[in-house]
């Protein structure tokens, strides 16, 4: 994909302390005719941020483009393995906050700025080749109760069309980045993973449909 502007925008969730596979995968197609301001920003779950803002600029310099800005932003930690998901009360303290830091970087891309954050959790980032290319096989322990009523909204949200639907139930086909809009998107909270999830609550971000979400896939 050959960029032909003067200013680009990544926005992404921190995985396990660095890039998600897709991004990444995504960044070392693009081409550039010309240098260009980059900015990225991440959402993490984490108190601190991790190590992806470095990857980016490595992936970035070999193509000889720079990284001239890159955020932080808290938002809802929604990994259904280890937390189960805050209140209304709670979510609407981090939007209020994230909207927040969000004009002002804003302002930042406006202005052309340069600011790239300092990332406080580089010490995290030695997991993050460990578990990435575990990820495709962490479908395995999906799996759809008995309130699954075969509406298909699993398929449409997985990001990398992991899902097929067989005898009205989901198959996860092992290409998986666990991204989890299967589980969190599913209207009948039927999607489980292990003996894990059962009792948790499901989170989306408000106002994101998974019809928004199906449709971005189309473009």
């Amino acid at each position: 994909m050959t960029v032909d502007a003067d200013a680009i925008g990544l926005a992404f969730p921190l995985y396990y302390a660095g890039l998600p596979n897709i991004v990444a995968q995504f960044v070392s197609k693009l081409k550039f005719d010309k240098p260009c301001y980059i900015f990225a920003v991440v959402s993490c779950g984490f108190p601190w941020s991790g190590y992806a803002l470095h990857q980016l600029k490595w992936l970035l310099r070999k193509k000889r483009q720079q990284l001239s800005a890159g955020f932080y932003v808290k938002m809802v930690d929604n990994f259904l393995l280890h937390f189960d998901m805050p209140d209304a009360k709670a979510q609407e303290a981090l939007y209020a906050e994230a909207d927040a830091k969000l004009a002002a970087i804003i302002g930042y891309a406006g202005r052309r700025e340069k600011n790239v954050e300092r990332e406080t959790a580089w010490f995290l980032y030695p997991s993050h080749p460990i578990y990435m290319p575990k990820l495709r096989q962490m479908d395995r322990f999906y799996t759809a109760d008995e309130n699954c009523n075969s509406c298909g909204v699993c398929q449409k949200v997985c990001p990398v069309n992991n899902i097929e639907l067989k005898d009205g139930k989901p198959v996860w086909l092992h290409r998986c980045e666990f991204c989890q809009a299967c589980i969190q998107y599913c209207p009948q909270k039927a999607i489980q993973w292990k003996n894990v999830t059962q009792k948790k609550g499901r989170y989306h971000y408000r106002g994101i449909s998974d019809r928004e979400i199906a449709k971005q896939k189309q473009m």
